[in-house]
Parts: structure tokens; C-alpha cells; sequence
């Protein structure tokens, strides 16, 4: 019995050599043996690399390209028409090719708002991948009827520093009792500078932030309550920890994100800042849920991020003061003229909350809205946003136009 097993074993072991055909062992697995990029003239093949996530040796599996060109998509730095990714057989692995062409990134970006208590105008210029390297550099002056800013930042997938110097007249408000009542008012003068490292683990990024700035304040009225140290120099630090799930399609963004962040002020003040949104496709309408709240000393606004259309409440007026706020937005936008690359988007969202202003009241406030969006796929900017909300404790009006880049 046995003899008559080991020679028809022996046998099929010899056909299968005559065969040329090698033996497979279950443990073993096809490895990427070489990444080949070609057509690109600006992005360094290393930030390439590190974009997609994958090096020679690393595991091949079925629908590995798939996953690399959303990774490159992901950075809206690559034209989306001409993005190729193929697999080739090499010996026991695959070899991987990435054919990419560079999206013109270098934009003089004119600067606008116009909204019912406000207006600004001004020129930034936006470089998303300085030096090939994925590194963002803004800079830039804002002139406007409330304030004056100019500003320096350079940002890399690690590090982003910078500084600037903001002169504003500001008004803070509250709309307790169904009205917008001014609380305090006063010029401030904030020379500042930053330095932000971070790092990424997947969809994670975890930063902490350094910053030192000055205020020197000239008050006019409602001098109570006062969060400034005026005429001094201050120190602020805190980290922030994010996740974001998103996948680009066409001009929207779907899945999750979430971020919070909290930040300690000099001599003895802080806050906590956190919120989330979820984003998906309903047929051929993009639908969008977001919440976000705070508590604390809220920080100056003096980022910036690329895109007309304001962020934030949509049915409030400008310079709200809080000590506490909650808000929730529901909104829905749907593509009405496709012209080539762009597209003309319709708006209708939902916007409810509440806050805690400076004299310890809880105000309440929502309302609905609708919008236009101009999105230039190309250059992945929503350049223009236009947004008419109403205030229904107010029963209030108002309106935004952003061009080119808003406040973050």
C-alpha cells in the first residue's frame, strides 16, 4: 500500500517538473517589486511615495491600484482625467506604474465678503504644492470694514509655522431678546507667530500648536468681562487630534470627520473646541450633517482655508460673543449646470443652536437657507459662495457673498 503511494506521489512530482510548473507554497504572497512614476514635472517622486503609502516589498493584493489613485485623488493636486495606475507581472511580484500630471497650483486668489453687518477685500497668493513637496504657502493683505490683516504661512504633511499682524475694530454682540444688542467694543492691534507640528497616522493626525502673540487694546465701551491681557504679550498651547474618512468624488467630499482641540492662554484662561460631520451621496443630491460646539476663551479667527462660502453660523450676525456654544447643520446640495470642469451647485441647509453669551444668558437661535456654490474642479477651489439664511427667534435676514477664500 504504502510503497504503491510514495511512487504515484514521486510520479506526479516528476511530471510537474518536466512541466516547468513550480511548486506553490500556501504561505507565500506576491510582493510589489518596483514603483515606477512617470508624468509628472513638478511633485518629487518621494512625496508621491509618501502619498500613496506604499513602498517596494510592501504586500500586493487585487485592488491595490484602485487604492492608490483615490490616495492621490485624496490631495487634489493630480489631474483627474489622465491619473493611471497598472499592475504588471515581475517574476513572483508585480511591478506598479503610476502615470500622474500636475494640476497648476500657484493661484493669485482675489479676496471678498460681503454679508449684512460686513465687507472685506483683499489678495492672497496660494501655492498648494511648493517646491513639489505638498507644502501649502499663503500670503497675502485683507483690508476690510471691520478689520486689517496680513499674513505669512508655510505648511508642510509635518510642520506649519508662520505669523502675521491683525489690527480690527470689534464690536461684540449678543442677540438675547430677539435683537443684536452691542456688548463691548474696542480696537485691538495682535502681532502673532506659530509654529505647528503634526503627525499623521493614517486618517489621524495629532498636532499641537505654539503660539505668541500681543494685544494691545484701546477700549471704547463694556470694559466687564474681559478675556484680553491688554498691552501684553501672551502665551497659547494645546493640541489637536482629527480624523478625517473622506473620498473625493467629482467636487464633494463623502464620509467622516472629527476633530477637537484644546487650547491653554497665559496667564490662567483655556478652551475646548470640538465637531464632527457626516457627508453621502443620496441619488444624485450630496447631503451633509455637521455639529460643533465650544467652551472657554474661543480663540481669534486668523487661518485661512481655500474656497468661497462661509463657514460657521449662517444665521447669526457677525461678532457674536460666547463663552459656550452648540450648533447643528443639516444641508443638502445638488450640481444644477455642469459647464465643463465647473460646476454651479444649488444649496438648502437647516442651521440650529445655542450659546451662552458674556452676560451669562442662554440664546437660541436657527433657521433655514439656501446657496449657490461655484466650484472650479480643476484648481479644487470653490471659488464663489452665496448664502441667504433667515433668523427665525430674529425673524432676520442674512445674507453672505465669499469669493475666493474664507475664514477657518
Amino acid at each position: 500500500m504504502f510503497p504503491k503511494v510514495f511512487f504515484l506521489i514521486a510520479t506526479i512530482l516528476s511530471v510537474l517538473s518536466t512541466l516547468n510548473i513550480p511548486a506553490i507554497s500556501a504561505s507565500e504572497e506576491s510582493v510589489v517589486t518596483e514603483i515606477i512614476i512617470e508624468g509628472n514635472r513638478r511633485s518629487k517622486d518621494r512625496y508621491i511615495l509618501s502619498i500613496i503609502e506604499i513602498s517596494v516589498g510592501d504586500k500586493w493584493y487585487p485592488g491595490i491600484e484602485e487604492e492608490v489613485k483615490q490616495n492621490l485623488l485624496d490631495e487634489m493636486l493630480f489631474q483627474r482625467e489622465t491619473l493611471k495606475i497598472s499592475s504588471e507581472k515581475d517574476g513572483s511580484g508585480y511591478r506598479l506604474h503610476i502615470y500622474v500630471e500636475d494640476r497648476w497650483t500657484l493661484l493669485p486668489i482675489p479676496v471678498g465678503s460681503v454679508s449684512s453687518d460686513q465687507w472685506m477685500a483683499g489678495l492672497m497668493l496660494v501655492e498648494r504644492n511648493f517646491l513639489g513637496r505638498g507644502i501649502m504657502l499663503n500670503a497675502g493683505f485683507i483690508y476690510g470694514s471691520d478689520m486689517m490683516l496680513g499674513i505669512l504661512m508655510l505648511g508642510s504633511e509635518n510642520l506649519t509655522f508662520g505669523g502675521g499682524y491683525m489690527m480690527s475694530d470689534r464690536e461684540e454682540l449678543t442677540t438675547a431678546g430677539g435683537e443684536a444688542k452691542v456688548l463691548r467694543q474696542y480696537n485691538l492691534a495682535m502681532p502673532y507667530s506659530f509654529l505647528k507640528p503634526s503627525y499623521r497616522m493614517r486618517d489621524w493626525r495629532f498636532s499641537w500648536v505654539f503660539r505668541y502673540q500681543g494685544a494691545s487694546v484701546d477700549w471704547i465701551s463694556g470694559e466687564a468681562g474681559v478675556p484680553i491681557a491688554e498691552g501684553n504679550h501672551y502665551f497659547i498651547t494645546g493640541p489637536t487630534i482629527s480624523y478625517s474618512g473622506l473620498t473625493h468624488q467629482s467636487i464633494f467630499a463623502k464620509g467622516f470627520k472629527a476633530d477637537v482641540s484644546g487650547l491653554y492662554y497665559t496667564p490662567a484662561y483655556g478652551s475646548i473646541v470640538a465637531g464632527g460631520s457626516y457627508a453621502f451621496f443620496l441619488g444624485k443630491t450630496f447631503w451633509s450633517i455637521s455639529i460643533d460646539g465650544g467652551w472657554g476663551v474661543l480663540p481669534v479667527t486668523d487661518e485661512f482655508r481655500l474656497g468661497g462660502g462661509q463657514e460657521g453660523s449662517l444665521t447669526l450676525p457677525k461678532g457674536i460673543s460666547s463663552s459656550a456654544y452648540v450648533q447643528g447643520t443639516a444641508k443638502m446640495e445638488l450640481i444644477l449646470i455642469p459647464i465643463g470642469s465647473t460646476r454651479i451647485t444649488g444649496l438648502v441647509f437647516y442651521e440650529a443652536g445655542v450659546y451662552e453669551d458674556l452676560l451669562n444668558e442662554i440664546v437660541p437661535y436657527h433657521g433655514p437657507g439656501i446657496g449657490l456654490n461655484l466650484h472650479l474642479d480643476r484648481v479644487a477651489v470653490p471659488a464663489l459662495g452665496v448664502t441667504a439664511a433667515w433668523n427665525i427667534p430674529m425673524n432676520k435676514p442674512y445674507i453672505s457673498i465669499q469669493l475666493g477664500m474664507r475664514f477657518r
